[in-house]
């Protein structure tokens, strides 16, 4: 999208090999990292298939194989790929709830966004508004929903909103959050 933004899509699924602890492959991993650090577009949003938050300390061992927690040293060089890049969102499925989180709960991460999106047309997964607000998740929705992204470079700002089946606006966020 021009200097606007430039989408990376992930490959997490098909490439996944929890025996060896490897979520994406070394060619995967060297193609991304070079084209994010190259990239001059004002925001990257890099589309995964399920979250990249850490979530250990709300899900512990649960499910952890189709999670990136339960590969952590791909998780980690993954993360460190993004270091010295700006405006970095990851957008991300399969929790069936519309979420914004930090990526970390601390430290290098935490002013990198997770928004998870959904669900559609599928279940709802209550624990959003469980989990939210709070610091590290400040925006929960567990209600069907599609969310919209707007990128505005001028503001250095990403708007997250989620609307719900009836056009309804749930809940909306502009980031990065002001400190």
């Amino acid at each position: 999208w021009a200097d606007t933004l430039d989408i990376f899509v992930l490959d997490g699924r098909s490439e996944r090999d929890p025996d060896r602890g490897v979520y994406l492959s070394k060619d995967q991993v060297e193609w991304f990292s070079a084209a994010i650090q190259s990239s001059t577009a004002h925001f990257k949003l890099i589309l995964n298939s399920v979250p990249f938050a850490d979530f250990n300390e709300l899900f512990g061992t649960v499910e952890i194989e189709d999670r990136w927690d339960g590969y952590p040293q791909s998780r980690a060089q993954l993360l460190a790929s993004l270091e010295g890049v700006e405006n970095v969102y990851f957008i991300s499925g399969d929790f069936h709830m519309g979420l914004v989180c930090h990526v970390e709960t601390e430290g290098f991460g935490w002013d990198i966004y997770d928004i998870l999106v959904g669900p559609g047309g599928q279940f709802v997964n209550p624990a959003a508004a469980l989990m939210s607000p709070n610091p590290q998740f400040p925006i929960g929705v567990s209600k069907r929903n599609f969310t919209r992204l707007v990128a505005n470079p001028r503001s250095n700002q990403l708007t997250v909103e989620y609307i719900g089946e009836d056009g309804e606006m749930l809940a909306s966020i502009v980031l990065p959050e002001e400190q």
